[in-house]
């Protein structure tokens, strides 16, 4: 049973299922507790783990947020069970000095799956030769259609044009270009862009985050986005 640090909550109950190596065999299920706030792993295949000759071991994702009594903009000392302390901060993650902007959120149904958003010219600035080369890391990959909708000004409530399948060019399951509009012309356009990746291998053991940059070129200027 994993006990979820009081500035973090579960937002639902929810069964996983765990499978072994070959992707085929169950071997437990990873429950989560929303009253409880904690998570708990339940083996149901012994004779699996009996006759496993390598490390016997099980690795489970779920999904946790802030708890409506941590602060914005403070940092909390938090004491992560088998993983240490770490100070974190809860943020507004839309400062976005560029309007070049890429975020990631774990699916809340499903932790093994990330939702990926993409903000293009949020401030709908005169950008022509607009490219979008997306290079999904190793350790996911696209586990979706990418969909998209443009706007005169973020935010606003007004008509969005979807964002045509056809200018989005799918390489592999790690690489796809988007070109806007067909021709890259974003005057006095921006683009906002989502997709979901699956992950497929551990996230970086340092910082607990899975990390998906894009690069973003225009016929003035190229960007290096983070995500």
């Amino acid at each position: 049973v994993y006990k979820v640090p009081n500035e973090f909550k579960i937002e639902s109950d929810s069964t996983t299922e765990i499978f072994g190596n070959d992707g085929v065999t169950k071997v437990a299920e990873l429950t989560t507790n929303k009253s409880a706030n904690t998570a708990t792993v339940t083996v149901s295949n012994e004779d699996y783990f009996a006759n496993l000759p390598e490390e016997k071991q099980i690795s489970a994702l779920f999904t946790v947020v802030w708890a409506d009594n941590v602060e914005l903009n403070k940092s909390y000392p938090i004491d992560i069970p088998g993983a240490g302390v770490y100070n974190l901060t809860r943020i507004v993650p839309d400062e976005d000095p560029t309007g070049f902007t890429k975020w990631g959120v774990q699916d809340t149904n499903d932790p093994n799956y990330i939702n990926w958003y993409i903000r293009v010219n949020k401030y709908a600035n005169p950008y022509e030769g607009v490219s979008i080369q997306d290079t999904i890391p190793e350790g996911q990959v696209l586990a979706s259609e990418i969909t998209g909708y443009y706007f005169t000004e973020w935010g606003k409530d007004e008509h969005h044009p979807l964002l045509n399948p056809s200018h989005i060019v799918v390489q592999d399951s790690n690489h796809f270009t988007i070109t806007p509009n067909g021709n890259g012309d974003l005057t006095n356009q921006g683009l906002y862009v989502v997709y979901k990746t699956r992950i497929t291998a551990p996230v970086d053991n340092t910082t607990k985050k899975a990390f998906n940059n894009v690069k973003i070129t225009t016929s003035t200027e190229n960007f290096d986005v983070e995500g």
